[in-house]
């Protein structure tokens, strides 16, 4: 009677006149793991992906019920997530999704299984700060909605490998209603000046001004509705990890050289008259190219300095993202075209509608001509002239 595999597993090649390694021994066959003595956890993770692997393989490629979610998961961080600008950002999603999976298999996944992972989720009993550089807190109902897309991702891209037969459906919880939040343009003005204003006083009585960056900040985000990472990002030098502007051309590359193209759009756009006289302004009183600075440096983030520039303007519920929704108002509203805005501030036109499709004003002026007084007498239901007239 053949003795039983024992499975695969790690073992250290010692090698003549060369470094040891650690391999995978199956049936055997070694595979490499090109690690050496001292990187036995690496090798651990090695031969784990290495498992997953061979499951997949072994598995049924058109029954859910015989695949891991689990596997599915590594699946994705192995194949896909290296394509992807924010790959940490998957890999955390993937921790939280494995702390509830186990050892289930795909076709657990249903409406039940879902809210069990929601509910779980805004309790904390699923670490709350597995996510990286994120301070630990218990996560909104909607927020979690991102952990469960990220799932769906998983399971299609598991389709098109041939992986599985179909995916799960995946049940969300409710999606958060758009914010209507926009700046007033003397709410704007109010925020500048507070900015541009406020001061303190540094060692041997020094006059400080923390927020008057913010201004530049500020008017980029009005007048050209650019998300915060690519305004932060924006100079007048191109450069790796540098959004360019050419004032030549007075066009606006907001993708940053050397990033990835992501659903968070940022097409070049051509940039307004009155941006363009702030930017040739400021161009000769840059030195390093960078539009933003604070002390010389280019900026990471906004959000503590805009933070308190609200709080001293006495504005509540403004976060940068307001810019621009403050710009997507602002020009609907001035009789632009819903898709030529769209495309302006870098978004889908199914989000451009149902966020911002009440302030279209073509659809206003389209029930307006409707209801006009050349209409009255074709409105359905009307009948005679009389009739119509007392509408």
């Amino acid at each position: 009677m053949p003795r039983r595999a024992k499975g695969p597993r790690l073992y250290f090649r010692e090698r003549w006149g060369r470094e040891g390694v650690w391999v995978i021994l199956d049936r055997g066959r070694e595979h490499s793991t090109g690690c050496g003595e001292s990187e036995r956890e690496q090798a651990e993770g090695e031969l784990a992906q290495y498992l997953a692997r061979t499951r997949l393989k072994q598995a049924s490629r058109s029954d859910p019920s015989q695949i891991l979610i689990a596997d599915v998961l590594n699946l994705y961080v192995e194949t896909r997530a290296k394509d992807l600008a924010r790959g940490d950002t998957v890999a955390g999603l993937t921790l939280l999704l494995l702390q509830h999976a186990k050892g289930a298999r795909c076709d657990a996944i249903n409406a039940d299984w879902c809210r069990r992972y929601v509910d779980l989720r805004v309790e904390g009993k699923i670490a709350p700060d597995t996510l990286p550089g994120r301070k630990p807190k218990r996560p909104k109902r909607s927020s979690v909605r991102r952990d469960l897309e990220h799932l769906r991702a998983c399971l299609s891209h598991a389709v098109k490998e041939g992986v599985l037969a179909y995916a799960p459906a995946i049940t969300y919880p409710a999606a958060p209603q758009p914010r209507q939040r926009f700046l007033t343009r003397a709410e704007a003005a109010r925020l500048l000046w507070t900015c541009w204003r406020y001061k303190q006083h540094g060692p041997k009585n020094q006059i400080l001004r923390p927020l008057r960056h913010l201004c530049r900040f500020i008017l980029i985000g009005l007048y050209s509705g650019t998300r915060s990472s690519a305004i932060l990002s924006a100079s007048f030098t191109a450069g790796a990890d540098r959004s360019y502007i050419d004032l030549s051309q007075g066009t606006y590359f907001r993708l940053a050289e050397g990033r990835a193209v992501t659903n968070k759009r940022q097409p070049p756009i051509g940039l307004p008259d009155r941006l363009l006289a702030h930017l040739r302004r400021w161009q000769p009183k840059t030195n390093s190219g960078w539009v933003i600075t604070f002390h010389g440096e280019p900026v990471a983030s906004v959000k503590k300095g805009f933070s308190r520039a609200c709080k001293l303007a006495g504005l509540e519920g403004v976060t940068p993202h307001v810019l621009r929704h403050s710009f997507m108002t602002w020009v609907l509203t001035s009789g632009m075209d819903l898709h030529t805005a769209a495309k302006v501030a870098g978004m889908s036109a199914k989000v451009a509608d149902r966020v911002y499709g009440h302030l279209d004003v073509s659809r206003r002026d389209g029930l307006n001509a409707a209801f006009g007084p050349r209409n009255r007498g074709h409105i359905m239901g009307a009948g005679r002239t009389s009739a119509a007239r007392q509408i």
